[in-house]
């Protein structure tokens, strides 16, 4: 008898892609150098005829290290079993969200650097996923179940119970439109928050109309200048008065930024205050909605999207949006280049972070790829700009 395994068609595939970084922060840390493994994987997946139209499905794939000694194979990127046939396609496990794959793929086509953070969720734990595809019509839809992003992807991935849907429609042969939703619920989780210490600060109000903070009128009397109003989200030293606790990483961002618009440079507390207590919260309910195009003409192309994400915690409920632009040409057969540019809108901020991002990529056949990719973000906060530049060699078998 032949194991059922023999008749399974097996592909082992992997990445090694490995870059020299140079990084500036900005303000006065230091800019580093170093050799990053970027993204590296090792995976196989298999497919099997089950007969009457099905086919099976099994992927596992892993995270490695490829920039030093130890760390090997780490955490599970994909791990994944399903079913296809003519009804579409069904994926259980671990894997790319919905909304990602939608219009994810829009907001982020680079190799790592990406565009304005936090524009997109990647991959999506404890997850059933339907796909299918009728014509220029393209669906996925997703539903997680106490699906918690753990390891690698917890500061990308979707937590909670929820679920999404995404629909891609190919208007022309060189013109697409996606559109995606996304919903996940952590309210049943208890969030555990460190405390933060910093020091005292002076923040009047007029400084704080500068820093783009919100004052609030504690009195409802109309005025914003007695000691019953506050700054939003900033912890004061006392009941009344202008100190405020300020982590030290953020004072001399604040106290740079106000020098730069109105001449003063207000004196940097020495206090020790707690910036925040530790505490234990109930998660939030995250909704995400994104609407993304995808335009090619010849040698060029060019893709534009929009997300936006709203956070409920506690009653309250805070959007941000995100708008992201793409710009590509193939420069030869072998070449290509890319440049985007992406901003970020918070509710009670008037502070509009922006990111520039340019990558140039080159082919040298046999899956091997040299590549340079290079990101200028700006936190609007009047902290100098950071910047990150990689310098890669791919190789993808």
């Amino acid at each position: 008898m032949i194991p059922v395994g023999a008749q399974a068609d097996v592909t082992v595939y992997g990445r090694i892609n490995n870059a020299i970084q140079f990084s500036d922060p900005g303000g006065s840390a230091d800019s580093t150098t170093d050799v990053s493994g970027i993204a590296s994987r090792f995976g196989v997946k298999a497919s099997s005829d089950l007969g009457n139209g099905l086919t099976a499905h099994g992927r596992y794939e892993f995270s490695t290290t490829t920039d030093k000694e130890g760390g090997g194979i780490d955490d599970t990127r994909i791990a994944t079993v399903g079913i296809s046939g003519g009804f579409g396609r069904v994926d259980v496990g671990n894997q790319w969200s919905s909304f990602y794959n939608t219009v994810g793929t829009d907001m982020d086509p680079s190799y790592w650097v990406g565009g304005i953070s936090g524009s997109t969720p990647y991959r999506s734990s404890n997850t059933i996923k339907y796909s299918n595809s009728v014509g220029p019509l393209s669906l996925q839809a997703d539903l997680r179940l106490n699906g918690k992003a753990e390891g690698a992807d917890s500061a990308e991935g979707l937590r909670g119970d929820g679920g999404g849907i995404g629909l891609r429609v190919a208007v022309t042969d060189s013109f697409t439109l996606a559109a995606a939703y996304d919903t996940e619920d952590q309210s049943d989780e208890m969030m555990t928050t460190a405390a933060v210490y910093g020091t005292s600060f002076t923040i009047n109000n007029d400084n704080a109309e500068l820093l783009g903070l919100l004052v609030v009128d504690g009195n409802d009397d109309g005025s914003l200048d007695d000691d019953e109003d506050y700054i939003e989200g900033l912890t004061r030293v006392g009941t009344t008065g202008d100190y405020y606790c300020v982590t030290a990483a953020d004072q001399e961002k604040k106290r740079g930024k106000i020098a730069a618009m109105d001449g003063t440079a207000p004196d940097l507390g020495s206090d020790v205050c707690t910036v925040s207590a530790a505490s234990t919260t109930k998660g939030a309910e995250t909704d995400r909605i994104g609407i993304s195009a995808h335009m090619s003409m010849g040698q060029f192309w060019g893709k534009l999207g929009w997300t936006s994400k709203e956070v409920t915690q506690g009653g309250m409920s805070k959007d941000t949006d995100y708008t992201q632009l793409w710009l590509g040409t193939s420069l030869s057969d072998s070449t290509s280049a890319m440049v985007g540019y992406g901003k970020s809108e918070t509710d009670g901020s008037t502070a509009e972070p922006d990111a520039l991002t340019l990558g140039l990529y080159h082919n040298m056949g046999g899956g091997l790829r040299l590549w340079y990719e290079g990101k200028s973000s700006d936190a609007d906060d009047g902290s100098d700009k950071a910047t990150d530049h990689y310098v890669g060699i791919r190789y993808d078998f």
